[in-house]
């Protein structure tokens, strides 16, 4: 993981659980395809759950209910966030702005 990937990965995992959100994390090919982390709000569990393959899909939730995803790109520095759900909006650090409508 590069130092801005790091620095923008963070930002982000925060802004979510900030907002009340769990974070649950695609790999599309650690154990077998499925989630490698559900529905948690432990930043260390996300965080470290990270990088193990060329992408991840990052999963938001709340109250139970998935309301949107990023799609993360390693080994792209500035551009980690590759596509997100319509409605989800970041700033240049990767922190989930303020107006995204599944606020």
């Amino acid at each position: 993981m590069l130092y801005r990937e790091k620095q923008i990965a963070t930002n982000l995992i925060r802004s979510a659980l900030a907002r009340g959100w769990s974070v649950s994390v695609f790999d599309g090919i650690e154990q077998d395809g499925d989630l490698v982390v559900s529905r948690s709000t432990d930043f260390s569990q996300i965080f470290d759950s990270l990088d193990t393959t060329d992408g991840d899909t990052l999963i938001f939730s709340r109250e139970g209910k998935d309301i949107g995803e990023v799609w993360l790109i390693w080994g792209n520095d500035d551009d980690l966030i590759s596509n997100s759900s319509d409605g989800l909006d970041f700033d240049d650090d990767g922190r989930i702005v303020p107006e995204a409508a599944a606020a």
